[in-house]
């Protein structure tokens, strides 16, 4: 996308393992904001991503619906979208160990609330393999 070479551009990455991809992101251009995803960080973990400059975490999940399950509270892209006030996502990274399946689906139901995204990075895990 011509936004990530120059300009404000947005990039999210849901659950990351390590931030090589988001560093790269920011190499790119580093007037890119990132917005980071992770219910299941720890304390030092996220110590660590708050102080990175451009980088935004955020101590929630993406799921089909707003909630709180066993790894900490989660929402929908839409909800989180529109509470940021992001109509356009340049690129977004998703890796929500088996959820993906239902986080794709519930796009159908609140596609009209959905924000533009540029490019889809998705990983995905046959149901009942785990990572």
């Amino acid at each position: 996308s011509e936004r990530l070479r120059g300009g404000r551009s947005l990039g999210a990455s849901v659950r990351v393992g390590n931030t090589a991809f988001e560093s790269a992101m920011l190499q790119l251009n580093p007037d890119c904001e990132v917005h980071i995803f992770d219910p299941t960080l720890k304390a030092l973990e996220r110590k660590i991503l708050e102080g990175n400059p451009g980088w935004h975490f955020h101590a929630l999940g993406l799921s089909n619906q707003k909630g709180r399950l066993q790894i900490g509270n989660v929402d929908t892209l839409s909800n989180i979208a529109k509470s940021l006030g992001h109509d356009i996502i340049d690129v977004l990274k998703i890796d929500v160990e088996e959820s993906e399946w239902q986080v794709i689906q519930s796009w159908e139901q609140e596609a009209a609330a959905l924000p533009s995204v540029s490019q889809l990075l998705l990983e995905i895990h046959e149901i009942g393999k785990g990572g």
